[in-house]
């Protein structure tokens, strides 16, 4: 079915909240709202995948989800985790996984010195805890190189949104009522967090 239909709330889906809603209204405006946010996430529309096959549809579908779950190995190896429990324990123990609120926490050092092999294994860990997540690397290059447009939009695109609009504050719209968790890697100016990640206020409560 199209999204406007679940969007708009038309035909079948208005006639059985208007029944439901007379018993209990409270009840059916939570999930309207659920079903209009579920809506605005990035869809699969057959008839704009494999020309509306739909088994090639279904392939399609199945792929991208398990891209999306499946966790960044990037280089880490046996050698790499050496000496990193205290460290790993160290950073749960700031981001206190599951309390309310939103934490950013920040990972600096020298090159060389195991930022990219500790957030790996901490995003590693706990994604699955979040509705959407994602792992950018290498934002100074990526930055300098495409700008910091395309940065959003990849991250948009990792986290599985519909870019309509585009811009930071799409990220803040999209992400204002999601538990979400975002790795950016080798942030070297303020500005690229400014533009990538903003407040705390963008995203919603466990982020």
């Amino acid at each position: 079915m199209a999204p406007t239909e679940v969007q708009e709330q038309k035909r079948k889906y208005g006639e059985v909240f208007a029944k439901y809603e007379r018993e209990n209204k409270t009840e059916v405006e939570s999930w309207r709202k659920a079903l209009v946010d579920a809506s605005n996430i990035s869809e699969w529309e057959p008839k704009h995948i494999a020309n509306g096959h739909e088994a090639k549809d279904i392939k399609q579908i199945v792929y991208e989800i398990s891209q999306k779950l499946q966790p960044i190995t990037s280089s880490l190896n046996d050698q790499n985790l050496v000496g990193m429990a205290a460290r790993l324990q160290g950073l749960k123990l700031e981001l206190i996984i599951g309390s309310g609120g939103v934490r950013m926490v920040g990972i600096w050092g020298v090159g060389g010195g195991g930022k990219i092999t500790l957030a790996s294994s901490i995003y590693n860990e706990i994604f699955t805890k979040f509705n959407s997540y994602c792992f950018v690397e290498s934002i100074r290059e990526e930055s300098g190189r495409y700008g910091l447009g395309k940065l959003k939009d990849k991250i948009l695109s990792q986290m599985g949104v519909n870019r309509a609009g585009g811009g930071r504050s799409l990220i803040n719209y999209r992400f204002l009522y999601r538990k979400v968790l975002i790795v950016l890697d080798d942030v070297d100016h303020p500005d690229q967090l400014k533009a990538l990640a903003g407040s705390r206020d963008w995203f919603g409560e466990g982020s």
